[in-house]
């Protein structure tokens, strides 16, 4: 068994190759697109199927092998001694009584109308379904409390949840650059 200094030391040489050949060819991405949002070079794409690399990545870039929920977590970041769901008072099977479209009570759908409503967030990350494709989900974020409620229900599909935060921050940064222009 290799110890947590000679794993960090593998962790902080890996590259999306080790990624590709550890990960995403034995069939254990989730699709999440996490390795997509931190690429700082903007080289990892998601299809439909597996995240792709479009040109190299640097030697000394390891950034989507670190973000991978599918990859090892050092000891050091690791909390072995804590609650499997952290500190609680009580536990609650609760059920909206303003919405019911969504599932298991509709509760993440009313959380959400309720953070936007009064204004504690200004947008949310929502995974929704197009009408003709609806084995395809979407992630996007929204300010529109109709499409939270519209988006209600599990999705039994995986969906790159990172990629409107990758779009949002592409587009801030072009903001940046088109004012200093």
């Amino acid at each position: 068994e290799k110890s947590d200094d000679a794993i960090n030391n593998d962790f902080s040489q890996a590259s999306f190759l080790d990624l590709r050949s550890n990960v995403i060819d034995v069939g254990a991405c989730l699709l999440c697109g996490a390795c997509e949002y931190a690429c700082p070079h903007n080289l990892i794409t998601i299809d439909d199927t597996k995240p792709r690399m479009k040109g190299e990545c640097p030697e000394d870039c390891h950034a989507c092998f670190a973000v991978c929920p599918r990859t090892f977590i050092p000891k050091d970041l690791r909390n072995d001694n804590s609650k499997p769901i952290g500190d609680y008072k009580k536990v609650l099977t609760v059920k909206s009584l303003k919405h019911t479209q969504g599932q298991d009570g509709s509760i993440v759908t009313t959380l959400i109308d309720y953070l936007l409503s009064n204004e504690i967030v200004t947008e949310a990350l929502i995974v929704d379904k197009q009408d003709h494709l609806a084995w395809k989900p979407y992630a996007k974020l929204t300010n529109a409390i109709d499409e939270v409620i519209k988006s209600g229900g599990t999705k039994y599909s995986v969906c790159p949840v990172f990629k409107p935060l990758r779009d949002l921050k592409e587009d801030s940064l072009q903001n940046i650059d088109e004012g200093v222009n």
